[in-house]
Order: C-alpha cells, then sequence, then structure tokens
C-alpha cells in the first residue's frame, strides 16, 4: 500500500505478484511491485499483506521513508499583461509559479517576443514593469521556470497588447531650402510621432516688414506622404526631412514660418520660428491661352478666356486686339477657271455698319479690302464734287460711312481685369479676329494666340446665343441653313 497507482509489472495479471527464481531459506520467494505516477521529489512509505485463499493477512511494518527523484518544473501558463498598466512606453507583465516537481523554483526567464531579448528573475518576482517601450507596439512574452535540476519549456506567448499614442512631439525649426514670385519651400526634420503616424503639418506665417511684424496666422495644412516606421533615435536623424511647399505668397515679402505636426490625436506643440525668408520679384503675366468666341451677333460678339498665371502681381486688366481680316457680305460660288468646284467669295452688296452706314467699296475688291483713302478734290459749282449738288451731298454721306466702317480693321481695346468681353460696334459682313494680353503692376504679357475667323451676317441674329435689336429688346434666335456654302444676303431663315 502506497501513495499513486500501482502497476504490475509481469507475472500473474490478477495478483501481479513476479516470482523470482532466486531460491531462499525454507518456503521464502522475492516479490516486487512497480509503482508509477508518483509525484517527484515526495517522500513514500510503503507496507505490505498476503493474501491466500483463506484472505488477507496482517500488514507488515512500513518502510523507512523513501524520496522520488525531482526534475525540472512543468511548463508555465502564458503570461498575462496587466490592462491598466500599459502606457505609451510601459506596461506590467504577470505570471504564476508552475508545479515544482520535488525542487523549488528558483528563478524564472522571461523573454520579450518583438526582440527575443531575456531577463532572468529570481524566485521572489511573478510581475515586472517593462519601460522604454514603443508607442504604438504590440508586445507578448513567455515565461520560463528553472530549478536545480533545470528550466522548463517556454510558455505560450501571451496575448499581444498594443502601447498607448499620443499626439506627436515638437517639431526642430524649420528651415527655408527655396523660394519663388509666390511660394517657399520649407524642409522639417520628422519628428518622433509617438507611435501614430504623421499625416501633415500645420504651418503659420507672419509677414514681416521694416516697420513692424504681424502676428502669426494664414494657417495651412500641408499634407505629407506616409512614411516608413522608426523604432530608434539613431533611425530617426537618418530620415530625409519633409518638404513642406507653400504657395500664393506675395512677391518681394519677407516671410518667417512656424510647424506643427498632425496624426490622429492632433497637432503637437508649436516650433520655434525659422529664419526669415524672401519671396522674389514679380514679373509680366504669363501668355494667356487663345480666348474662344462663345456668341456671335451682327455687331457684336461675346470672348471668353481663362485668367493666367499673374506671377506676383495681381492681374489689372487685358488688352484686346481686334482685326479685320475679310470684308463684305459674301457667299460661296463655283469658279469655272480653277477646276474642281473650287469655292470663291463675292460680295453681293455693300456691308452694313450697326447705324446702317454702308461701305462704297466695289463688289470685286478682294476679300482682305485694304483701308481706304478718302482725299477732298475741288469741284466746280453744279459739278458732281459741287457741294451744293444733291449729287456731292449723297457722295460725301457715302464717303463718311465707308470710313467708319474702316475704323475697326486694327482696334486695341482695354478691359478690366474680368476674363470675359463683349465687343461691340462691329460691321456686319466682316470676318474679325482676336487676340489679347494681361496686364499687371510689372507690364503687358505677350499676346495670345489668334482666335479662328468669325464672319459676321447682317441677317443672322447668333449663332451661339440670343440677340437684340435696335432699342434693345430681345429677339428670337435664329440660325442659317447650310448647305454646303456660306450664306449670302438672300439666304432662307428659319
Amino acid at each position: 500500500e502506497a501513495r499513486g497507482d500501482i502497476v504490475p509489472q509481469g507475472g500473474d495479471s490478477q495478483s501481479g505478484a513476479v516470482e523470482k527464481k532466486d531460491a531462499k531459506a525454507g518456503n521464502m520467494v522475492n516479490l516486487y511491485y512497480l509503482y508509477e505516477g508518483l509525484e517527484p521529489g515526495y517522500e513514500y512509505r510503503l507496507r505490505v499483506a498476503a493474501i491466500s485463499g483463506v484472505g488477507q493477512g496482517d500488514w507488515s511494518p512500513t518502510t523507512w521513508s523513501t524520496m522520488t527523484q525531482p526534475t525540472r518544473p512543468v511548463r508555465p501558463n502564458a503570461p498575462e499583461v496587466d490592462m491598466d498598466s500599459v502606457t505609451k512606453t510601459s506596461m506590467m507583465v504577470r505570471w504564476l509559479t508552475p508545479h515544482e516537481n520535488g525542487s523549488a523554483v528558483i528563478k524564472f526567464l522571461l523573454k520579450s517576443c518583438h526582440d527575443g531579448h531575456v531577463s532572468k528573475f529570481n524566485h521572489n518576482y511573478t510581475s515586472i514593469r517593462f519601460e522604454d517601450l514603443e508607442p504604438g507596439k504590440s508586445y507578448s512574452f513567455q515565461v520560463q521556470a528553472g530549478n536545480v535540476m533545470g528550466v522548463s519549456e517556454w510558455s505560450k506567448k501571451s496575448t499581444a497588447v498594443k502601447t498607448l499614442t499620443s499626439i506627436s512631439e515638437r517639431p526642430g525649426r524649420p528651415r527655408i531650402f527655396s523660394s519663388g514670385i509666390t511660394w517657399i519651400i520649407l524642409h522639417v526634420d520628422r519628428p518622433f510621432d509617438n507611435g501614430a503616424r504623421i499625416t501633415g503639418f500645420r504651418v503659420q506665417r507672419r509677414e514681416i516688414s521694416m516697420y513692424h511684424k504681424a502676428s502669426w496666422g494664414h494657417e495651412v495644412l500641408v499634407e505629407v506622404p506616409p512614411m516608413r516606421r522608426i523604432s530608434s533615435a539613431e533611425d530617426l536623424m537618418l530620415e530625409p526631412p519633409f518638404e513642406l511647399i507653400l504657395d500664393h505668397l506675395l512677391a518681394q515679402t519677407t516671410y518667417d514660418f512656424r510647424v506643427a505636426a498632425v496624426n490622429t490625436h492632433g497637432a503637437s506643440e508649436w516650433s520655434i520660428a525659422s529664419m526669415r525668408g524672401r519671396t522674389e520679384e514679380p514679373l509680366v503675366p504669363s501668355q494667356p491661352p487663345c480666348p474662344s468666341i462663345d456668341e456671335v451677333f451682327p455687331t457684336n460678339v461675346v470672348l471668353n478666356w481663362t485668367e493666367p498665371e499673374s506671377h506676383g502681381a495681381k492681374i489689372s486688366g487685358y488688352i484686346v486686339e481686334q482685326e479685320r481680316v475679310s470684308g463684305g457680305n459674301m457667299h460661296l460660288a463655283n469658279s469655272p477657271d480653277r477646276g474642281g468646284g473650287s469655292n470663291v467669295f463675292t460680295f453681293d452688296k455693300p456691308p452694313t455698319s450697326p447705324g446702317g452706314r454702308s461701305d462704297m467699296s466695289d463688289h470685286s475688291s478682294p476679300m482682305h479690302s485694304p483701308l481706304h483713302r478718302h482725299q477732298m478734290v475741288p469741284a466746280s459749282p453744279g459739278s458732281v464734287g459741287d457741294p451744293g449738288s444733291p449729287m456731292s451731298v449723297a457722295s460725301a454721306a457715302e464717303s463718311t460711312a465707308s470710313l467708319a466702317s474702316d475704323l475697326d480693321m486694327h482696334v486695341h481695346i482695354e478691359c478690366n481685369h474680368f476674363p470675359s468681353k463683349r465687343i461691340d460696334n462691329l460691321t456686319s459682313g466682316y470676318g474679325y479676329r482676336f487676340r489679347l494680353c494681361a496686364k499687371n503692376g510689372v507690364g503687358e504679357s505677350d499676346y495670345s494666340p489668334w482666335t479662328p475667323e468669325v464672319v459676321l451676317d447682317a441677317g443672322a441674329a447668333g449663332e451661339k446665343g440670343p440677340s437684340w435689336d435696335n432699342d434693345g429688346s430681345l429677339v428670337a434666335q435664329v440660325t442659317i441653313e447650310k448647305k454646303g456654302s456660306l450664306p449670302g444676303p438672300g439666304a432662307k431663315k428659319r
């Protein structure tokens, strides 16, 4: 009889006895039992009793106390992290002492799974606070127990726990890397993000003049691309700086800047102010793009265009250049002497100006008619040139109308800063093209490309928009039927 289970070895399975062949005095036979499942390092006492067909005899006296051999401790349970103890850089880890297996536990080994570092503690410790951890990083641990016979197996990994995160550390002083007319580029060294990735920087600026320093303002948020995670101060120092582009500044102006790093928790403290930087002097505007002719009327057109780059000085206005490139109310006719059905422009009647004036140019004059030159020739009384005769009065009126119609051959029109202009007082039946330049305090830009030619028809109200009668009332829009040729004065309207 003993503590633990009795497992017979060989012999009779019912009695569990093994007869030894070693002869003894009289009828004595050696018997033995093998006990398994006993606890290591424990003391045991044994006694036996014989059993026959009649029954069980008395128990023998007990043996002396005998101790089983101790072994290394059993495998511990996984350690646990005290969630209430977690901060940005520390956490408390706890574990339980495993079964000793007959020899007292004298030490513990705790391994940090993120880097494999093993810390050694004596048997009095069952918890430890880990310091100097990285914010926003996950940590897990394993534990071993040891006694004089050795150390146990490593426990399972603890549940991974992430340290807390917070706003970024204060950035260093920004540096002005380069500047232009309306922009400045800042370089900012990467601050420690405290576990939450930096998504951008808040930037404030102030203007500095000879007589005063403005207060901080004009705050903007400059986003930055994702960066790799930094695990040490040495790696942080090797990282390239952030490049922040600040535009829409005033030309020839002195600025300084301060920045604050932004992550999911908000903005950090403001950095100290940068060194002062100055933008460059302004220039004339960029060349405007070609304007578009959005509406066409019998005596006017509407131009629209995109505002060009001002280059540091506000655009104060535009100059529209108007050029007449063809003239007369013409229609297409096939020229028999050109072959192949070539188109030839011919004039049907003198073109009419907005005021009802007519141009007395010859019907067969070329499309690009030259500027008429009017000369005063003395005439005898009663002749055609006599001012007192009816023919002389009509001729003078026609000459005045012709001269007025030639005034729009080449015109420069001053406009305000709005990128649209209605060009009035054009002559019906003529073709025009337009271009423009922009002005600012520095000067004038180059002229834009010319628009395609647009021909004003005396009978059409407008190709793209409404039109007005002589009284200023809105009239219905009409269009001209086009069947392979330009409309003439007798074309049908619908």
